[in-house]
């Protein structure tokens, strides 16, 4: 196993999602009016992902640690590929949920000067 890479792309994984959730959270959340624009429920759940993929991550930043540190970095990464499994079904999970009940939404604003920033934002956060 390539310790150094395998660190740098977790670094890299973690950086891109936070960056993406914190935009989310400061930028697009807000713009949605609970009970007119997406339900109560619905913008709550979507704001929930955000801290299970954020406890998801420290997870797995734990559990890369654990396959290093081990004396069997392999065998403890197979040990563990559900782990690994769990953030890509958390994070299709959200995916599917921001496309069902939040960009629609977005979509429908008059302000397509304000939308266009916000998708370059979203854009900007992948970097």
């Amino acid at each position: 196993l390539d310790e150094p890479a395998a660190r740098d792309a977790f670094a890299e994984l973690r950086g891109s999602l936070e960056r993406h959730r914190l935009f989310e959270d400061q930028r697009v959340l807000p713009c949605l009016q609970a009970g007119q624009d997406i339900t109560a429920e619905e913008l709550a759940r979507v704001t929930g992902d955000h801290q299970v993929i954020g406890d998801t991550l420290e997870l797995l930043e734990n559990l890369v640690e654990a396959i290093f540190c081990s004396a069997q970095p392999r065998r403890e990464l197979v040990a563990n590929l559900s782990r690994l499994g769990r953030l890509q079904g958390i994070l299709e999970h959200h995916t599917e949920r921001e496309t069902r009940f939040v960009y629609p939404v977005l979509d429908q604003m008059p302000d397509r000067e304000f939308i266009n920033l916000l998708a370059e934002g979203l854009l900007d956060t992948s970097h």
